[in-house]
């Protein structure tokens, strides 16, 4: 665990996460090998650029890495990553015809999972199954 002292906040990495829900399944991207932490499963999203807030990241970040706009409802949970990356989630809505197009720089697969998918993929960023606790446990709420 790291103190407040160890690492400066300002000088920390900053993401926005979406969390978008359709018939109790959550969206879900494969990273693309290619970029940071490449290969692996989580929910989209990505870093927070100067000048920008986390509702706005991460409306952009679903731009680029999906195509698709989308409606950020509210900041749900946020956390610190094991590599001191703070992230903001945010549950988020969508159309429901939206058409997923990946970029395929940043997304090699994108598609829908259960909870009980998420739990059990062995490619899922650590802090994604943190959050997946949280809803199971009731204290992250998502209704």
């Amino acid at each position: 665990m790291l103190n407040s002292s160890s690492i400066n906040d300002a000088d920390r990495d900053q993401g926005a996460i979406a969390v978008i829900l359709r018939d109790d399944r959550f969206l879900v991207i494969q990273r693309a090998k290619e970029i940071r932490a490449g290969g692996l499963f989580c929910f989209p999203g990505g870093g927070i650029e100067p000048g920008e807030n986390s509702r706005q990241a991460v409306v952009r970040e679903l731009k680029e890495e999906l195509g698709v706009e989308i409606r950020p409802v509210r900041e749900v949970w946020s956390c610190t990553t094991a590599w001191s990356v703070d992230l903001s989630w945010w549950l988020a809505e969508m159309d429901e015809d939206a058409k997923l197009v990946p970029d395929p720089s940043e997304v090699q697969w994108v598609g829908w999972k259960s909870l009980a998918e998420i739990k059990s993929e062995p490619k899922m960023l650590s802090s994604n199954i943190e959050f997946i606790a949280g809803v199971e446990s009731g204290s992250i709420k998502l209704d």
